[in-house]
């Protein structure tokens, strides 16, 4: 299986390593076809990182902006 790292920097903040920690509980809970599966957390050192599984299609982020309606571009004609 690959896995996808989604790593915290080792500078990070207090709030910054709770808000981490935090999502990947709230990750944890999920269990859904549709949802990516969260495999594991690694907290004990630094970097910080969640493990997830890797998506073939890549992450929603990308897909929704390439996704999206291309603006169509016109031209304006006038006739006297």
């Amino acid at each position: 299986m690959l896995c996808l790292l989604q790593t915290l920097p080792e500078l990070s903040t207090q709030q910054a390593e709770t808000d981490f920690l935090m999502e990947a509980l709230i990750m944890s809970k999920f269990n859904h076809p549709n949802v990516v599966h969260f495999i594991g957390v690694c907290f004990e050192e630094h970097p910080r990182f969640i493990v997830l599984e890797l998506l073939a299609g890549g992450d929603l982020k990308k897909f929704l902006r390439e996704s999206r309606p291309k603006p169509v571009r016109t031209i304006g004609y006038c006739a006297y």
